[in-house]
């Protein structure tokens, strides 16, 4: 029978009539056949999306890097958690969101490149776009909001909550605690530890400081306190 108005296109339709639940495919030149559709019995046989030792990698399949030993985590986004070796209990969901994890534990990710450059760093939390973005080795930072901590390194213990690039000129201090918009000044930099910097574009004190409020509202600070 033919099924376009030129009459050229000519078909052959099967002569069963199929089973319950078959649907009919063509083989690219006319001739009809029953068949059954295509399923998914597991999430394993999908090319991009791996199950193994407890773990869940969806986006793509890291299954020549990991060892025995990587278990337990969670991966969504094409290159989420995609060079991990051994690293176990880690969470990534985003476009590069723990790409560079090798040996790294218990990390959260949550947000287009949040700890993007994490290789070995655990307890680590990030949620936000570029949250914690170049952390390599650090471990147990808190960063949420957009642009949180974005140039830490190997810090430790520190803790960044607002957006704007919080905390962005800090690289290796420890123990700090920043919260607010857009605090990338040059005292809130590189090796500063025990701060914390409260307010909007407020400017931290460097080490033993507090400092409450912004510029445009005036700051109270309080300097080596012990």
């Amino acid at each position: 029978f033919t099924m376009n108005s030129g009459g050229s296109a000519v078909y052959s339709l099967p002569t069963a009539d199929g089973l319950s639940g078959q649907v009919l495919q063509t083989d690219g030149g006319g001739t009809l056949s029953f068949v059954d559709p295509s399923t998914v019995s597991s999430l394993n046989t999908i090319s991009d999306v791996l199950i193994e030792n407890d773990s869940l990698y969806i986006g793509h399949d890291p299954n020549a890097t990991t060892t025995d030993t990587a278990q337990y985590n969670v991966a969504v986004g094409v290159t989420a958690l995609d060079a991990i070796t051994s690293g176990s209990s880690n969470t990534a969901v985003g476009y590069n969101a723990l790409t560079t994890n090798t040996s790294g534990e218990s990390n959260i990710a949550i947000g287009y490149e949040s700890l993007r450059d994490n290789e070995t760093g655990n307890f680590n939390t990030a949620i936000g776009r570029h949250a914690l973005k170049e952390s390599t080795s650090g471990n147990e930072n808190v960063a949420i909001g957009r642009g949180t901590l974005p140039n830490l390194t190997s810090g430790d213990y520190n803790i960044a909550i607002g957006s704007g690039g919080i905390a962005s000129n800090l690289i290796t201090g420890s123990n700090n605690i920043f919260i607010g918009y857009a605090q990338p000044h040059p005292d809130n930099t590189n090796n500063a530890s025990n701060q914390i910097v409260i307010g909007e574009e407020a400017v931290g004190g460097g080490n033993n400081t507090l400092v409450i409020g912004g510029p445009s509202s005036g700051s109270y600070r309080l300097t080596s306190w012990k």
